[in-house]
């Protein structure tokens, strides 16, 4: 690793130590670069996975369910978890009408 003294021709001083916009270019094309890797690398993961169906749940699993359709069990429902209770009411809220009344399902 090569040495620079600080006062040197050669060192690096940025904005506001009167070195101008040299250190700050330099970092904004390499955040340009980081961020232009990390979109090109998803960008061919996601399409891998579309190519082989992985990338989507079925039809039926949209139906039936995440947590029965990955595991095959209820998990909220089976214990009886508060975010079970809590979906419950809000369901029940979701189906009241105008004049107050519950339409069943």
């Amino acid at each position: 690793m090569p040495v620079v003294a600080s006062k040197s021709a050669d060192a690096l001083t940025g904005l506001f130590y009167g070195g101008g916009f040299k250190v700050l270019e330099a970092q904004r094309i390499g955040s340009f670069i980081v961020c232009a890797a990390t979109f090109a690398t998803a960008m061919a993961m996601f399409s891998a996975l579309k190519a082989v169906n992985l990338l989507r749940v079925s039809a039926e699993g949209e139906l039936e369910g995440l947590d029965v359709d990955l595991s095959g069990v209820r998990h909220l429902v089976a214990r009886g978890h508060a975010l079970a209770r809590a979906a419950g009411r809000h369901a029940r809220a979701g189906r009241r009408r105008r004049g107050g009344e519950v339409t069943p399902r």
